[in-house]
């Protein structure tokens, strides 16, 4: 309980321009450790699984297109896909 009282004192003495960041913080620290989904985002294993040679072409072909414009809207593949 000890954290918590040096926590409320830290709070006491945050100026007022920050009280709303700090809020945020800890509403994020709390949605992290009780929202399901986060916990598993947060607890996944790295992906240590290395990159293939077609993977890292079709990456660069990916990004050359984004560069070049070569992409369609969201509006458009959803017309396409009737959504």
């Amino acid at each position: 309980m000890l954290a918590k009282t040096h926590l409320y004192s830290l709070i006491d003495m945050l100026p007022e321009s920050e009280i709303y960041s700090a809020k945020r913080y800890l509403e994020f620290l709390i949605s992290k450790v009780s929202d399901p989904l986060l916990q598993t985002l947060f607890t996944a294993p790295y992906d240590d699984e290395p990159v293939e040679k077609e993977e890292l072409q079709a990456f660069r072909e990916a990004e050359k297109d984004i560069s070049e414009g070569k992409t369609q809207s969201l509006e458009s593949v959803m017309r396409e896909f009737g959504l």
